[in-house]
């Protein structure tokens, strides 16, 4: 049931770094803008990540507009220090979101948006979605939704969230090989489901952060960027066949710009896998409360199993009179521009330049936009 009926020229749903980053950018421009948030706090997807997460790009390359990391934070800041930083660059701005508040659908109505919310009926000229490429968890169609030994990452913190010695993670993206490398280093047994090819890349080439080595990379034709990727990689990690890892049949730049997937930005798993503290094992057939069958025929039981299996946005559940706006994994066709008349999206597209990056280059054409859009508007009715 509503509380009551608002009106406002910008409604930014979601106070994660995006949604920061677009009411940021229109206080810059002295927009007017209201944010909800479902949750209680700023970043909280951020608050619940596994504990000893780090930012994969370099800081100076991962600070959201006209703000950037406090002096003294390093190089790849830690899960509790982009906190910090989000709440702080909420504070700086005066963002204030309405929290606990859920969005539930949308409508065109006229010339503006009808948004109903767990708390109010919003009007809104311009309607910014900022709910975040990793909204859902994807459960496997091989596991339960819920069983005492099986948990996904998103639920992972530290080993002590899971039981037992013998821990299998299924999963080869960048939460599964962290929380392999965290669970080896408490002194687990553990073992490794990689299903296909994936590429893998150090966090930093010759001292340089990978974010800058791809900055550089981009001035390059495609073929050339991807030919120095694969051989730079081969240098680096010799022959991850023999280790049970497949590279995929492009590089790097062509996964991300074109399948939108990002690849294995390696922190050490390889070498705990060549060493023998990790374990490669092919795709996972059937699993059943910590009962495993892999696709070669082979099984074992373990004490625990973290599936990290990775996220979806899910717009489709949000959204389901606009799906013509939405590919299949329920992502916009398009992120930072508007894809109907006062409807944006932000954070939603995977950039080589990193997550957070992208997000600021996103919420800065979005500004300009909504900016622009207003001028046109008010010249018109003089």
């Amino acid at each position: 049931m509503t509380e009551r009926f608002t009106d406002c020229p910008v409604l930014i749903v979601g106070a994660g770094p995006a949604g920061l980053a677009v009411a940021a950018c229109l206080r810059k421009k002295a927009q007017a803008f209201q944010i909800i948030e479902q949750s209680n706090q700023v970043g909280w997807r951020w608050h619940n990540h596994y504990e000893r997460l780090h930012l994969h790009t370099a800081r100076d390359y991962s600070a959201l507009p006209h703000k950037g990391f406090a002096r003294g934070v390093p190089r790849y800041p830690s899960r509790v220090q982009v906190v910090e930083y989000l709440q702080a660059y909420a504070q700086h701005f005066a963002i204030e979101p309405q929290f606990n508040t859920e969005f539930q659908s949308l409508h065109r109505d006229g010339d503006h948006w009808r948004v109903i919310t767990s708390k109010q009926d919003i009007q809104a000229e311009n309607v910014v979605l900022c709910t975040g490429y990793n909204r859902i968890a994807q459960w496997p169609d091989f596991a339960p939704a819920a069983a005492d030994q099986q948990i996904h990452s998103r639920d992972y913190r530290n080993p002590d969230s899971i039981a037992g010695p013998r821990n299998l993670v299924v999963g080869a993206g960048n939460s599964g090989a962290e929380i392999a490398l965290d669970l080896v280093e408490s002194g687990r047994e553990v073992e490794m489901a990689i299903r296909g090819p994936l590429n893998v890349v150090p966090k930093e080439v010759l001292g340089l952060p990978l974010s800058t080595v791809t900055r550089f990379s981009r001035w390059l034709p495609d073929r050339w960027a991807e030919k120095l990727s694969q051989r730079s990689n081969q240098r680096l990690y010799g022959d991850l066949p023999q280790l049970g890892i497949e590279p995929l049949p492009y590089g790097v730049q062509c996964q991300v710009d074109q399948h939108q997937r990002v690849p294995l930005i390696d922190i050490g798993t390889v070498d705990a896998i060549r060493r023998g503290e990790i374990a490669v094992r092919p795709g996972v057939k059937t699993l059943d409360n910590g009962y495993c069958t892999f696709t070669d025929g082979s099984s074992a039981n373990y004490d625990a199993v973290v599936l990290a299996t990775g996220f979806r946005p899910r717009l489709q559940t949000l959204l389901p009179d606009h799906a013509k706006l939405l590919n299949a994994a329920g992502a916009p066709h398009s992120s930072g521009e508007a894809l109907a008349s006062g409807l944006f999206f932000c954070g939603f597209r995977i950039s080589t330049r990193g997550m957070l990056n992208q997000i600021g280059r996103e919420a800065r054409q979005i500004a300009d936009a909504i900016t622009d859009s207003s001028s046109s508007s008010l010249a018109n009715t003089h």
